[in-house]
């Protein structure tokens, strides 16, 4: 599978000028015995993926919604009409998450191109859910800062180990922390704060450890600055290094990021200044259940404190040596 550039950076291009009638096209490297994949643009301004085959399917394999129709159709002069298997986008808001599907289609293609409409099926099958069109608010400053250290942590790991660390990045699916590995935990925190590196605790679990576990608090400290980091570009990085694009995008809608929005969350940007990891030891500042009175700490309720990360022990945390499991 070879790196190219985006489905939506080449969508942005061809809605540079949209024609006015017929289709504005940009064929892809992927030919199949069928002919060329080709990404276009309709006289409305909406997205497509044209995938030609042999004649028209069945139309049990067609679908649409207020955004997103697939199915097959002709283009083409009369009587030189061609079949295609066709995705239409016809939603604006939702061309991200419509280019990350059309490049897993073309990654799949490109495997096997004489299985190109069986392939192309498989993939907008696993996506149909992505596009209900239901519009999340942006994510606080706050919110953002601590995805935006999830997933240089996880940008960190999959440079060891690759893109199966995305099924051991815990806290989208509710886990108590944000990473669980075979023997250690790691908790992922952000900081903005200019003097300390004081980070946020929720809840009396979030620094609880396993038994039999080494837990980590990984703290990474930013500040507000043009030109530095986003969440569209890391995402971008980790689409690039071969991450499953479908489920890392689940993943982060789950906290709140919706890749519609993309063009907006690219204009926060953060420079790192620094990472720092703890061990959470006995003597590590904390509120559980180990280390206040049970009596009195089954009592409390939303329970959020803050810790300096700055006057604690900095312990290297290996990355290459993390044991995943079998």
């Amino acid at each position: 599978m070879s790196i190219r550039e985006s489905s939506t950076s080449i969508y942005a291009f061809l809605a540079s000028s949209i024609p006015t009638e017929g289709l504005a096209v940009r064929p892809t490297d992927i030919d199949t015995p069928r002919g060329r994949v080709v990404h276009a643009i309709n006289n409305r301004g909406e997205a497509m993926l044209l995938v030609p085959v042999d004649e028209i399917g069945s139309s049990s394999t067609s679908w649409q919604n207020d955004s997103i129709a697939f199915g097959y159709r002709t283009f083409g002069n009369q009587g030189d009409a061609k079949p295609y298997l066709t995705l239409n986008c016809s939603a604006p808001r939702l061309i991200g998450e419509f280019g990350l599907m059309v490049d897993d289609v073309l990654d799949s293609i490109e495997i096997a191109p004489a299985d190109a409409e069986r392939l192309t099926r498989q993939v907008v099958h696993r996506w149909r859910e992505m596009f209900k069109d239901q519009q999340r608010p942006m994510m606080s400053e706050d919110r953002v800062l601590g995805l935006l250290a999830e997933l240089l942590f996880l940008e960190e790991l999959s440079a060891a180990h690759g893109s199966k660390v995305l099924d051991h990045w815990a806290g989208p699916e509710g886990g108590r922390h944000d990473f669980v590995f075979r023997r250690i935990d790691v908790e992922v925190k952000a900081s903005s704060s200019r003097e300390l590196f004081e980070v946020a605790i929720h809840g009396g679990q979030q620094l609880q450890r396993r038994p039999d576990s080494d837990l980590f608090v990984r703290g990474y400290r930013f500040e507000r600055h043009p030109g530095g980091e986003s969440l569209p570009s890391v995402l971008q990085r980790l689409w690039d290094s071969g991450m499953d694009r479908l489920e890392l995008l689940k993943r982060v809608a789950r906290l709140g990021y919706g890749e519609s929005d993309s063009a907006q969350y690219a204009t926060i940007q953060f420079s790192l200044l620094e990472i720092r990891t703890c061990r959470v030891h006995t003597g590590f500042p904390r509120l559980t259940a180990d280390t206040v009175d049970p009596a009195i700490f089954g009592k409390l309720s939303g329970l959020t404190y803050s810790i300096d990360l700055g006057v604690e022990p900095h312990e290297a945390l290996t990355l290459s040596a993390i044991d995943f499991g079998s």
